[in-house]
């Protein structure tokens, strides 16, 4: 099993690069655009950063019939399911370590400073954290796995691959959504409310559910792929 995850790891290299630009990219236009809706952006960009290299990694599977290849060699097809979701677990720290790199480069260059924070970085120093980042990050991130998986699993990659996208942009999407349409004024309301509960209950509420919406994901992949014909 270990195996399966170093080669999609070893195989991504090249796009783990270009995760990191593209995350640049996006903490460069938050700051010219100077958005506050925006800056929310920031705490997604590991999300981002798995779409591409789970999606790389799934395409790669695809163009080489990786799938084939696996029917004739003695690997059990639930190690394979179990080893893409391990991948995607270490797409999504490879992610996060890209976003502490890229905004904490605009932090120490003093960009956040420069008229109280060209995108509102001062103001929302709670969301660029380490610990609020992996948080917010991590329920998206198994929204996305749990989505995906069981349709990759049960079709072909092509025929996913929209729903893939789709799905990603949707997480992004409704966050800034919502703020646009409850307002910011409320939506800090609605943060402030869920912040008075003791942190261990919401801590391990969301933990529990997120163990269950992954557990359900996978026994579903494992059961479409051991039925699909390969």
């Amino acid at each position: 099993m270990l195996n399966l995850i170093f080669k999609d790891i070893i195989l991504s290299k090249r796009k783990i690069i270009s995760a990191f630009m593209i995350c640049l990219t996006i903490c460069l236009v938050i700051n010219i655009v100077h958005s506050k809706v925006l800056t929310i952006l920031y705490i997604l960009m590991p999300l981002t950063s798995m779409f591409i290299l789970v999606d790389d990694s799934s395409f790669y599977d695809y163009r080489y019939t990786v799938n084939v290849m696996f029917n004739s060699l003695p690997i059990r097809k639930k190690d394979v399911v179990i080893a893409k979701y391990i991948e995607a677990v270490v797409f999504f720290i490879i992610g996060v370590a890209i976003t502490l790199i890229c905004t904490n480069l605009f932090k120490i260059n003093g960009t956040s400073n420069a008229a109280s924070g060209m995108a509102n970085i001062g103001l929302y120093n709670k969301l660029l954290g380490t610990k609020s980042i992996i948080e917010s990050c991590a329920i998206s991130s198994v929204l996305l796995i749990a989505t995906y998986f069981p349709a990759y699993f049960k079709c072909q990659y092509m025929k996913v691959r929209g729903i893939f996208l789709l799905v990603n942009i949707a997480i992004i999407a409704l966050p800034i959504i919502f703020v646009k349409v409850v307002g910011s004024v409320s939506t800090y309301k609605i943060l402030t409310y869920f912040s008075k509960e003791p942190k261990w209950i919401m801590t391990s509420a969301t933990a529990i559910i997120l163990f269950l919406i992954l557990s359900i994901s996978l026994n579903l992949s494992i059961n479409f792929y051991e039925k699909r014909d390969l």
